[in-house]
């Protein structure tokens, strides 16, 4: 009997789904092409429940095909399809989807088949088959079986199969199988089989199976499989089997299979297998 029951409840909970999808994908627009109609059938009291469909507010579990002009789900949100505009929207919980969550703010445990997209925060867990996708700041951890993409900071532990991309400072641990690549600065430890590419300043440690190419200054131990290239000063532990070469001063250790080249003065501890060379 008790096994009865819950084979009932259990296609019934799927009727509803598929139902509040349906209509909801019918009635997902009005006259206005750019108006977004919220249809759903929600079992709530007080704003707290279980909703079918594009409900645009929810504290609870919520089920819908494909979300579009959410304002705030607290809770568990579950989506099948790619989400559509939700820029103005925060998700907070557990947003879990099929193809994967989308919204302004995406808080908690975001976990996407596909993707998990963002267009300005996403603060907690983050986890997505393809890419991690923001194009404001990200907070916390994401994983990504290719890249991870960040339009401002990323702050926390970055893990993508092929690379991280970073449109400002990456602070915390970066690790990637192809390259690390930030527009800003690099504060922590980044480590990839190609390159860590950075156009501001690194502070803290870089290894890259290549190369670390660093178009500030470099602070720390850099470890590059072919070269250690800084346009600012390089100061610390730099190693590699070619070259380490900065414009500017140098100081520290530095190991170099053929050499050691400094723009400026070199201080501290220098071997070259070929030449030493300082401006």
């Amino acid at each position: 009997m008790l096994r009865r029951i819950s084979l009932f409840l259990v296609l019934l909970l799927l009727t509803l789904l598929i139902i509040a999808s349906l209509s909801a994908r019918a009635a997902a627009f009005d006259d206005d092409e750019h108006a977004v109609k919220h249809t759903s059938f929600d079992l709530q009291v007080n704003g707290y429940g279980v909703g079918f469909g594009n409900s645009a507010r929810l504290r609870g579990i919520r089920f819908n095909w494909k979300d579009r002009g959410v304002e705030e789900v607290i809770g568990v949100n579950i989506t099948l399809w790619k989400p559509g505009d939700n820029s103005g929207g925060r998700i907070s919980g557990l947003p879990l989807g099929f193809y994967g969550p989308g919204a302004g703010t995406l808080d908690g445990l975001s976990v996407g088949i596909l993707a998990v997209e963002a267009d300005y925060y996403i603060n907690g867990v983050a986890f997505a088959l393809l890419a991690v996708a923001n194009n404001g700041e990200t907070r916390g951890i994401s994983i990504a079986g290719l890249a991870n993409v960040t339009g401002d900071n990323m702050y926390g532990i970055s893990l993508a199969g092929l690379a991280n991309v970073c449109g400002g400072e990456l602070r915390g641990i970066g690790l990637s199988l192809l390259a690390n690549v930030v527009d800003g600065g690099m504060h922590g430890i980044t480590a990839s089989l190609l390159a860590n590419v950075s156009n501001g300043d690194m502070k803290g440690v870089a290894v890259g199976g290549l190369a670390n190419v660093i178009n500030g200054n470099a602070n720390g131990i850099t470890i590059g499989g072919l070269a250690n290239v800084t346009e600012g000063e390089m100061s610390g532990i730099s190693a590699t089997l070619l070259a380490n070469v900065s414009d500017d001063e140098t100081s520290g250790i530095m190991f170099g299979g053929l050499a050691n080249v400094s723009g400026d003065q070199m201080t501290g501890i220098s071997f070259g297998g070929l030449a030493n060379v300082s401006g």
